[in-house]
């Protein structure tokens, strides 16, 4: 059953994550004060997040699931290199993202999503460290 729930958050996380980033680009993308250059760092990013969300669920549903804990480990470095990050950054950029108001919701709501998606991950995270094996 713990894996079972696991897997369902490991699913669902990414998979609610990439959307609200892929809207989020789009709706920067028709602003008209966009210059070219941000918008092809805004573009790689999100290129770079939609992958790491797809490698999450790769890792899940096939190492991770057959026990091997190595895919414990990855998984655990990815959310914390893209969600660690994403609150990282606010920080190293002077409230980069909580004194704004974004495309999908306001700064302050969103640093709050980012924590609870942090949690929920440790969650799952915790909840299969005991269905893995030393290999």
């Amino acid at each position: 059953m713990k894996t079972k729930i696991a897997l369902a958050l490991f699913t669902i996380l990414p998979i609610i994550t990439g959307i609200a980033e892929t809207k989020a680009c789009v709706g920067h993308f028709f602003k008209e004060n966009w210059p070219p250059h941000a918008m092809f760092h805004m573009f790689m990013g999100l290129g770079g997040l939609l992958a790491a969300y797809g490698l999450i669920l790769i890792l899940a549903w096939i190492p991770l699931r057959k026990g091997e804990r190595w895919a414990w480990f990855a998984l655990s470095f990815i959310v914390l290199m893209v969600h660690g990050g994403q609150l990282l950054s606010d920080f190293v950029t002077d409230g980069g993202l909580r004194n704004q108001q974004s495309v999908v919701a306001s700064g302050p709501v969103l640093l709050g999503v980012i924590a609870t998606i942090l949690f929920l991950y440790a969650f799952a995270l915790a909840l299969t460290w005991s269905t893995t094996e030393k290999v």
